[in-house]
């Protein structure tokens, strides 16, 4: 009988057998990992593999109409807590466009309690509008500069909360 281990956040999970896969598959409790052990390749794979290449074409601007562009690269006013269930993170994001933005954690800890690729959450929280808002992003990459985190995250959209720091 086949076995079967999955993983999340550093940890590994099993072993499943293929009908308790089906069942974590059938259930949706199969989008809470990251990972599937291939014992064949002896490595990890990413269950939610990278999307295929794009192939962008370049937009033709009609007259008297200006593009939306939705990118801001200083830090926006709003105050952001990371998490994945286990870990949180206080921070800030930038370079918000449409597909994602950065988040720059406050801590200077020396190791990332997020590994790539992850789902995570950012609560977000405009004190100026007291609006708050919680949106699913996925860590795309990572990287430390001046002691800090940097994280590369993308969504589905850009959150209207977003768009209003942006905009006032």
């Amino acid at each position: 009988m086949k076995e079967i281990y999955l993983g999340r956040l550093g940890k590994a999970f099993g072993p499943y057998t293929e009908q308790e896969f089906q069942g974590l598959e059938n259930s949706g409790e199969l989008k809470n990992f990251t990972w599937l052990w291939n014992a064949g390749a002896n490595c990890w794979e990413a269950l939610d593999p990278a999307p295929v290449p794009l192939v962008l074409k370049p937009k033709t601007e009609h007259a008297g109409t200006s593009p939306q562009i939705f990118k801001h690269d200083s830090l926006l006013p709003l105050d952001v807590i990371c998490h994945n269930g286990i870990h949180a993170l206080t921070g800030s994001i930038r370079n918000a466009i449409n597909e994602g933005c950065e988040f720059v954690a406050h801590s200077n800890t020396t190791e990332s309690p997020f590994p790539v690729p992850s789902r995570i959450v950012l609560s977000l929280l405009d004190p100026r509008a007291g609006k708050s808002l919680d949106i699913s992003a996925r860590l795309l990459k990572l990287a430390r500069k001046d002691g800090r985190w940097t994280y590369t995250l993308s969504w589905e959209n850009i959150p209207e909360l977003v768009l209003d720091s942006i905009t006032n």
